[in-house]
């Protein structure tokens, strides 16, 4: 964004902010509740590490950098990039993740979703945008990506768990290595693996005793599939889950 933009970038920012510049529509991502809006804050793990020429820049206040529900912030990006006032996006940041192995030695990039914004003011390279829900607070160098609707996947009930065969939790959000009722974590297991939206997820762990019964902790569905990982919600649970925990696909 070269001086010039950036000055009229700021100009338009002072005006949305006093409110001479309404949103385009009404926001759908504001209007997300309950397990839509939850499965919109859920955690990703793609096989490429994610690029977008569409990324935060600054806020009203010169040196504020971490913007929450309601806040002006200029999009580095605009017309030239496909960007127009309405439009809606995902503000996501790739988190640097260097506790969990996915196998050895293999880090999984690990992707948080901030929250949302829609476009009100659109210029070449620039754009304004007001932030319509957050997930975490959002912060200067975040990623767009264009909104998609969380979809709720239809339960598919299989006939049991496929032990002998299983998945593996391989992270929670933003670098937490644990989990419970109601949470998204993301396994191991994608469409490269037949894994479907809506599957049930039996998480389980290993007794000792080598050939012994397994230890059922919980039990999850797959909510979105990726080629090679899922998100998951977990369902219920007895104990702590885990990454490193272990999941059976109901086949």
């Amino acid at each position: 964004m070269n001086a010039y933009t950036r000055i009229a970038v700021t100009g338009c920012l002072s005006l949305v902010v006093a409110g001479s510049t309404v949103l385009a529509q009404k926001p759908e991502t504001a209007m997300l509740t309950g397990l839509t809006r939850d499965a919109a804050c859920a955690p990703a793990s793609p096989l490429v590490r994610p690029t977008s020429p569409l990324t935060i820049g600054a806020g009203r206040e010169a040196r504020k950098t971490l913007f929450g529900a309601g806040d002006a912030v200029v999009i580095r990006g605009g017309t030239a990039q496909g960007v127009k006032a309405g439009d809606e996006y995902f503000v996501r940041r790739i988190v640097n993740d260097r506790f969990t192995e996915h196998q050895p030695g293999v880090y999984p990039i690990s992707v948080l979703t901030a929250g949302a914004l829609q476009i009100v003011e659109a210029q070449t390279d620039a754009s304004i945008a007001i932030v319509t829900y957050g997930c975490d607070g959002i912060m200067e160098g975040d990623y767009l990506e264009r909104y998609e609707r969380p979809v709720s996947p239809s339960s598919t009930v299989g006939t049991s768990p496929d032990y002998e065969h299983p998945g593996r939790l391989i992270l929670a959000a933003e670098r937490r290595q644990v989990g419970g009722a109601g949470q998204f974590m993301v396994v191991d297991r994608g469409s490269d693996h037949g894994i479907k939206a809506g599957q049930q997820l039996t998480i389980f762990r290993r007794t000792l005793r080598e050939g012994g019964p397994v230890a059922n902790i919980g039990t999850a569905t797959v909510f979105t599939v990726q080629p090679e990982s899922s998100v998951v919600r977990i369902e219920s649970s007895l104990d702590a889950v885990y990454v490193g925990d272990l999941v059976a696909v109901h086949r």
